[in-house]
């Protein structure tokens, strides 16, 4: 458990810095150069909630964090493993440690420590003798506190209990669309389906589009990803033309075009996992800004209307922001977004006016995909030298291999024959397994 949480917390880790470096450099991109460009702005945007969504879990060549940092899982190998040793290096242990232990000429082995918590060499007790009294400094400082109510514990309880609050708020405000819409009424047959159908075929929306009309305060917006209907309140319906709904209703069209209610979606589930980031809530409202703002483009340029009739829509809605009520994670025409940046996008002849996202604009939101996804660390296999004799001893799979200083063998007692005893140590130092070979045949050279 403990392995496994403290990979959980390298990786939280990880993606915490990447996610913030990506924001800041998107940031200093998207603000100088998306002011005369909102669909470059979008999807620069668009890819740090992409990033938000997607763990560190593979490495890529062309991924710049995996050039960045070292590994993050925690799990590289280390082999403990002197120069003289035989063992085959494929046995898979976490580490070796090879030493010579007592034997006496009974066979019997010596009491034996474990190699990995003793650094000096401490000689076995006499028979007969009491052991030595244990004191403080040898005493384990283990506490169950330490395990169970660690910082990372903590940590994870709290953005836990952020995540539940913030998911359980969108949830109730998604059913209060949702049975706003089972409550409003159909406009029946009349001229606000027609102007629904008619611009529907004109902006090439090929979804079955509902009409709903609600006497509540919410809307204009559009509700359901697979079912998308567009609920208009009744205040903005009621005493107005077809001519001057046509751009309100032009601009929700766009949206379900746009699959906007998906991308919201993933909106509110990427700010539900980093509640606790201030980026994220900053690019969250950077993305509606600039998705209202692409709406209000491909709705001048698609219909062909004047400007100046199409901000006259927009501050026809402006008028009743005291009326209505904005849906979180849902795209609309919302009284609190029409800003001086958008009717400026609209008036402003120096912005030029796309009916779609250009292409691209999308090769550059693939290419910053395949910089900023890749989290871990990019390795290669080198190859080892052919000179070198001891290069078939070597593991290739892992270039992290440790070679730390030969472990000195434990003074023989004389006349003592030697044993080689192989201990499979764990990396938290727990003893895996361990083998003794009996050397005790081996000859002993004659006295001189």
């Amino acid at each position: 458990m403990g392995d496994y949480g403290s990979g959980l917390a390298a990786m939280a880790w990880a993606q915490l810095w990447q996610v913030t470096v990506v924001a800041l450099a998107v940031g200093a991109i998207a603000l100088p150069l998306g002011r005369r460009r909102p669909h470059l702005a979008y999807v620069l945007w668009l890819l740090v909630v992409v990033k938000c969504l997607t763990p560190p879990v593979w490495s890529s060549p062309l991924g710049v964090f995996s050039w960045a940092h070292g590994p993050i899982s925690g799990r590289a190998e280390v082999r403990l493993q002197p120069a003289n040793s035989t063992l085959p290096p494929q046995q898979p242990v976490a580490s070796r440690v090879v030493a010579e232990v007592d034997r006496d000429r009974s066979g019997n082995a010596a009491e034996w420590p474990n190699p990995l918590a003793a650094t000096a060499e401490t000689p076995a007790p006499e028979p007969g003798m009491a052991a030595p009294p244990e004191t403080e400094q040898s005493k384990p400082s283990w506490s169950p506190w330490s395990d169970r109510f660690s910082a990372s514990a903590l940590l994870a309880v709290a953005w836990l209990l952020g995540a539940a609050v913030y998911l359980t708020v969108a949830i109730i405000r998604m059913l209060r669309w949702e049975s706003a819409v089972r409550r409003a009424r159909p406009p029946g047959d009349g001229p606000l389906v027609d102007l629904v159908g008619r611009l529907s075929a004109r902006l090439g929306v090929r979804r079955k589009v509902a009409v709903r009309i609600t006497a509540e305060a919410l809307g204009p917006a559009v509700v359901g990803t697979v079912r998308p209907a567009v609920l208009l309140p009744e205040v903005l319906v009621s005493n107005r033309s077809s001519e001057q709904l046509e751009p309100i209703v032009a601009h929700e069209l766009i949206h379900i075009r746009r699959y906007d209610a998906a991308v919201g979606a993933l909106q509110v589930l990427a700010q539900c996992l980093w509640w606790f980031h201030p980026l994220v809530w900053w690019v969250n409202r950077a993305v509606c800004r600039e998705r209202e703002r692409c709406c209000d483009a491909e709705a001048v340029g698609s219909l062909g209307c004047p400007p100046e009739k199409y901000a006259q829509g927009l501050l026809d809605v402006l008028r009743l922001e005291r009326h209505l009520a904005p849906a979180v994670g849902m795209p609309g025409m919302y009284p609190y977004q029409i800003t001086r940046m958008r009717l400026e996008t609209v008036m402003n002849p120096a912005i030029r006016v796309h009916c779609r996202t250009p292409r691209g604009y999308w090769l550059v939101f693939a290419a910053g995909l395949l910089l900023s996804l890749p989290g871990v660390e990019a390795t290669g296999e080198a190859e080892p030298p052919a000179s070198s004799p001891s290069a078939t001893n070597s593991t290739a799979a892992d270039s992290r291999t440790v070679a730390p200083p030969s472990v000195r063998p434990v003074k023989t007692l004389s006349g003592h024959a030697g044993a080689v005893c192989s201990v499979a140590v764990s990396p938290n130092g727990k003893i895996l397994a361990s083998a003794g070979v009996d050397d005790s045949s081996r000859p002993t050279p004659a006295a001189p």
